[in-house]
């Protein structure tokens, strides 16, 4: 099996990701990232190509309680996301998940993070201004506000800031 933890970085994380891996033997998966979603990460996740390009891989997303409507919404949109489990207990989850065994994430029917919501953490993230966004999606500033806001309140922020700062 071709595994790996992202961030890359995150000595501790892949360590504990490869040694999830080596005390089993799963047969069914060749390729798999698990990615941490957790603290400045999400930014970090967000600018980075880890979703878009490597659809080959099997994604297991381990995220924070403030994450879960950013996990929901990666769950629900993009298909080589395999499961999402929150970060408490997550490596006997995701080893019962590989096995077959215990209960497995089902995709919700409706993420809690909206496409438009996406789109304004995206364009922030990646250093865009409200003013820039609204131009280039063709909408209103105050639309672009709101979406802010929402997404603000769904991850638990005090500030869309908050998410390039470690607590």
């Amino acid at each position: 099996m071709n595994t790996s933890g992202w961030p890359e970085d995150n000595y501790y994380f892949n360590y504990g990701v490869t040694k999830i891996l080596r005390d089993k033997e799963y047969k069914n998966l060749k390729k798999l990232i698990i990615v941490n979603l957790t603290g400045v990460n999400v930014a970090k996740l967000i600018k980075s190509s880890v979703l878009s390009f490597r659809a080959h891989y099997g994604i297991i997303i381990i995220y924070d309680t403030n994450q879960r409507p950013l996990a929901d919404y990666l769950f629900s949109t993009r298909n080589h996301v395999i499961a999402i489990f929150p970060i408490f207990n997550c490596v006997l989850r995701i080893q019962d998940f590989l096995l077959g065994i215990g209960i497995k994430e089902t995709r919700p029917a409706q993420p809690s993070l909206t496409h438009k919501e996406f789109q304004a953490l995206n364009f922030y993230v990646r250093g865009f201004t409200a003013t820039e966004h609204a131009e280039m999606q063709g909408i209103n500033i105050k639309t672009v506000y709101t979406h802010r806001s929402h997404v603000i309140m769904k991850l638990g922020l005090r500030k869309l800031s908050d998410l390039f700062i470690r607590h």
